[in-house]
């Protein structure tokens, strides 16, 4: 499996590798299905702080590359360099597969995509972003490459659903419903968490970038007191939004009612979500179905 998530050392010495989000639950459960599994991933040589979730499975390995530098233009500058650095990594777990699976958008599945059409093996691609929408080149050759390349030994799945299927022009193209909790978890999640805090709970759990819509959520608090004046919101996630969240709600006089949580593990997003009354998405941002949802 071919991805551009980044991992790290895991903490605590022992000789593995950790990730954050649902990642490494989605894993674990793929892991299931097959013989042995090789995740092939940019992973910094330090060890990570905050979440940490360790990738695991049945005959799971991590196979690191080599962290990409830059963001934006940089980035795309420096990306050839990191291809050639990295090239024979890639090729060799290529030929060593029986199959090759690309989660896309990313540069790195789109790598391993193109490896597995070069060296004819058979190709399981996810795309994770917006199918409705591209916006971009690479958005358009993606969608495109689907379309052309679904069916026989390929398996091509759009993250979503709905009552038509993903592609007129390819019936072999899916839908795949994503998630990354266990049934035993969306089971105990029916009920409602005991000790629930008192009042209105909303919450938004996200990675915190301005067009996720967490600064609506906010001011929606200053709005929601006149009639509820025992409303509170749990913000969860990190990113570059964050400090600019804390200094909205200070400065609307709401630093007592929003909870700023940052990254926090899978297993209390799940607590703060059964704490809640209501989740709260008033996303901008152009992807596919959020596992949060």
């Amino acid at each position: 499996m071919f991805s551009h998530k980044l991992c790290w050392r895991e903490p605590g010495g022992r000789d593995g590798y950790a990730t954050d989000g649902g990642f490494p639950f989605q894993m674990r459960a793929l892991a299931g299905l097959f013989d042995s599994t090789t995740l092939v991933l940019p992973c910094r040589r330090s060890i990570g702080h905050g979440s940490n979730t360790r990738l695991s499975g049945h005959n799971l390995t991590v196979v690191p590359l080599t962290v990409p530098k830059g963001q934006g233009v940089w980035h795309k500058m420096m990306f050839p360099l990191w291809m050639l650095r990295n090239m024979p990594v890639l090729i060799r777990e290529t030929l060593r597969a029986d199959a090759v699976h690309s989660p896309i958008p990313g540069d790195v599945g789109t790598i391993g995509m193109l490896l597995a059409v070069l060296f004819r093996k058979p190709l399981f691609v996810r795309h994770c972003g917006n199918w409705s929408v591209q916006t971009t080149h690479a958005e358009h050759f993606w969608k495109s490459f689907m379309q052309l390349m679904a069916g026989g030994t390929n398996v091509m799945l759009a993250t979503g659903g709905g009552p038509m299927p993903p592609s007129e022009r390819n019936s072999a193209l899916r839908w795949i419903f994503s998630s990354a909790c266990t049934e035993r978890e969306l089971e105990a999640a029916r009920e409602r968490a005991a000790g629930r805090k008192p009042g209105h709970r909303l919450i938004i759990a996200c990675r915190q970038d301005r067009e996720k819509g967490t600064g609506i959520a906010i001011e929606s608090v200053s709005h929601l007191l006149r009639d509820l004046p025992d409303v509170a919101l749990d913000v969860v996630g990190d990113g570059p939004a964050l400090e600019q969240w804390r200094q909205l709600a200070a400065s609307l006089g709401l630093a007592d009612r929003i909870t700023f949580h940052g990254k926090v593990a899978h297993d209390r997003v799940l607590d703060l979500l059964q704490q809640a009354d209501l989740f709260c998405y008033p996303t901008a941002a152009s992807e596919g179905f959020p596992k949060i949802v």
